[in-house]
């Protein structure tokens, strides 16, 4: 992701980071799997299989660049740098802990992480399981959402955190599960403030068995084009 920022007014030095917290609410079988798979999961899986490639080959010369190091001298090594691993970098994650958000960015100098959770509620529900205080990964998303990351220091791993990016999350619940999400959240915290609900429509879908004209329409070579030009 870019490191991009909106400027709401010029007199202003108050900026906007272009972070989105969408999730999709609908009953069993309205279609929240296949539309997240289409439009996020399918071409990041694309854009995953490229990044993995690319990783692979510096990889490759990673470790024929190793092989040459340890042949040196002990001489020539002080003189040479040993070479560096590559870091694999990840599109999107569909699961991870705060800290692991953190860490990922880190270490692939991402300034922000694509969160695609098919069952959001789970995500919500989980809260503090991993972590010291149920309000911790709340406070954690609402700085994101704002683009700071918060700079945490751990006696055991140290300091942790970039001071700013950001996530964007997709997910997808149902209606019955929204009033326990709700609970887990204080309104005068502001962070269902920031999420866009999004409702699909319980329609009644007629399939002609007799029509064979339809024909697939799949667009994630050129989403995961449009992602590429982001993540650069």
């Amino acid at each position: 992701f870019p490191v991009t920022i909106l400027l709401l007014r010029k007199s202003s030095n108050h900026s906007v980071p272009p972070y989105l917290y969408t999730v999709l609410v609908g009953s069993p079988g309205s279609g929240k799997t296949p539309l997240i798979n289409a439009i996020t999961t399918a071409p990041c899986r694309l854009l995953q299989a490229k990044l993995d490639a690319e990783h692979q080959s510096k990889l490759s010369q990673y470790e024929a660049e190793l092989r040459y190091f340890n042949s040196l001298t002990k001489e020539q090594k002080i003189e040479s740098d040993p070479p560096i691993s590559p870091v694999r970098q990840a599109a999107y994650v569909s699961d991870a802990t705060t800290e692991a958000v953190v860490n990922l960015m880190e270490q692939n100098n991402q300034s922000a992480v694509f969160l695609v959770i098919d069952e959001f509620a789970s995500m919500i529900l989980n809260r503090g399981k991993y972590s010291k205080g149920l309000n911790s990964d709340a406070q954690f998303y609402n700085s994101a959402y704002s683009g700071q990351i918060p700079v945490v220091a751990r006696k055991t791993t140290g300091i942790s955190g970039c001071g700013t990016g950001g996530v964007s999350i997709l997910g997808g619940t149902q209606p019955a599960l929204l009033q326990q999400l709700f609970s887990k959240s204080s309104p005068e915290s502001g962070e269902w403030a920031r999420y866009c609900f999004s409702y699909i429509p319980s329609v009644i879908r007629t399939i002609d068995c007799e029509d064979d004209s339809d024909v697939l329409v799949d667009f994630s070579e050129y989403l995961a084009d449009v992602y590429q030009k982001i993540f650069d």
